[in-house]
Order: C-alpha cells, then structure tokens, then sequence
C-alpha cells in the first residue's frame, strides 16, 4: 500500500505543517448568500501573528483586505505587500505549468493571487469541517484495489470497526487514521 504523502502545496498548514506562513481563523461564511465567490470574513494570521482582515460579498468580485484594530496604515501596508508575494509565491509554486507563467508575472504583485491562496485556505477549511463532520456519524474506508472511498452507513464505534475489519482486512479506515492522513484520502479519491 502507498504510504501517505501530503503534497508540497497542499494547504492543510495545521495538518501537515506549513506550506505557507498564511493561515484563516475567525472565519465567519454564508452560504447562503455566496454566489460567484464565497461570502465570508476572516483573520489573516503570517507566521502565527495577526496581520490583516480579509472579506468578499459573495458576487465575484477580488477580497478586500483591511487593517486589524490599532494597526497602522504603514504597518497594514507592510503586511499586506509581504502577502501578496507570499500568494505570488504560493500560486507559481502550486500552478508551475507553463501555460499558467505568463499569467502569473502579469498577475505578481497583485492581489489576485493572494486571493487564489485565500480561497484554497477557505476551501480547505470547509473539507476538514464536512470531513469531520461525516466520519462522526459514518464508518469511512479506502480501498487501494479500487483506489475509492466508501463507506458503511454505520457510526464509527470500536465495536463496528472491529467487525468490518475482519470482513476488510486490507483497507484503511479513515476513522483510525490521523487527521492529516484521513483528509488526503478524503480529498484526493
């Protein structure tokens, strides 16, 4: 069986450690109210300290980024740049095609690209939460054969784990696995 390797852009920073400084929390999102783009507010921390606002109305348009309370214009201003290249970094990194070159030099030292790294850091966000979520109350399993997920409509007790087992020695449930792991299977298969 192929060992768990997370892949070196993968977002999942409090997982499988930093792959950039940037990272959400306070995020407060609508569903409801999204449309072309996801309606949410949030924190933009850098290296573990609080840096920045971030926010979109939900109708397509680029985020707006603010400062925090009692930041500075400059101080904002300092971080914010320090952002944009760390998005410009993270975006080239992540989309290393050549097609996709001129595109990002056209777009470095813009926020569209801190924009594209703000949107994975919500869309990871939104996989671990429906993740947890669904292994709470549903018995997850990989099945390298068939390189899939499925699932058995069973809450993960020891007791049922133990049985499936026995009738699925060669599989991995994603209930036992750590966090991490579990959501590279999650999202991947």
């Amino acid at each position: 069986m192929e060992a768990f390797k997370p892949k070196p852009n993968d977002p999942a920073l409090e997982l499988v450690g930093n792959k950039t400084p940037i990272t959400l929390k306070n995020i407060k999102y609508s569903s409801r109210f999204s449309r072309e783009t996801h309606l949410f507010q949030a924190t933009i921390y850098m290296d573990g300290e609080r840096a920045m606002k971030v926010e979109n109305d939900g109708h397509g348009g680029p985020n707006q980024y603010y400062h925090t309370s009692g930041q500075s214009r400059e101080a904002f201003m300092e971080q914010f740049n320090r952002a944009i290249g760390i998005g410009t970094d993270y975006v080239r990194c992540k989309e290393s095609k050549e097609r996709w070159e001129d595109w990002i030099n056209k777009l470095a030292g813009k926020s569209e690209l801190l924009d594209w790294l703000v949107s994975d850091l919500l869309n990871e966000h939104f996989i671990l939460k429906e993740m947890r979520t669904n292994m709470k109350k549903t018995t997850f399993y990989y099945n390298p054969k068939e390189k899939a997920i499925f699932r058995f409509k069973q809450r993960p007790t020891p007791e049922a784990l133990d049985y499936f087992r026995k009738e699925n020695s060669d599989v991995l449930f994603l209930n036992e696995l750590p966090e991490a792991e579990a959501c590279y299977y999650w999202r991947n298969f």
